[in-house]
């Protein structure tokens, strides 16, 4: 859901040019990036809710099943708010957030969430 909305508010400062769109989805990005577990080559979100203002031990487990696959729409918007603004950040998590779901959750591509999008984001951020 968070990677649609990152998405469309891109859009949205593309459209009117106003700045704070941009100020807000790198906020998003960063605080999505502090609720990260990171082990170095790859990243993942805890499988249930997130309170606001809530931190994340680097001892969360990681979600398996269903729950592995779903940061695939983060993914996607990600990769298409860093291909708008080259936003170093962006890409750097949907490349960590990419190789968990490819690699240690054990999501097979085909069925990361049968998006194409998610498919050529994934190919365009090279992970």
């Amino acid at each position: 859901m968070v990677g649609r909305l990152i998405s469309a508010m891109a859009l949205f400062g593309l459209q009117d040019g106003e700045p704070l769109w941009r100020d807000r989805i790198e906020r998003m990005i960063s605080r999505i990036a502090e609720l990260t577990v990171d082990k170095g080559e790859y990243a993942y979100l805890p499988g249930a809710g997130i309170a606001p203002g809530a931190k994340v031990s680097p001892d969360t487990p990681m979600p398996s099943g269903t729950w592995a696959s779903q940061p695939g729409w983060l993914v996607h918007g990600l990769a298409h708010y860093y291909g708008l603004t080259r936003y170093e950040p962006a890409r750097q998590l949907a490349e960590k957030i990419a190789r968990y779901i490819m690699g240690p959750a054990g999501v097979p591509f085909q069925k990361m969430n049968r998006s194409a999008e998610t498919k050529r984001s994934i190919v365009f951020i090279g992970a």
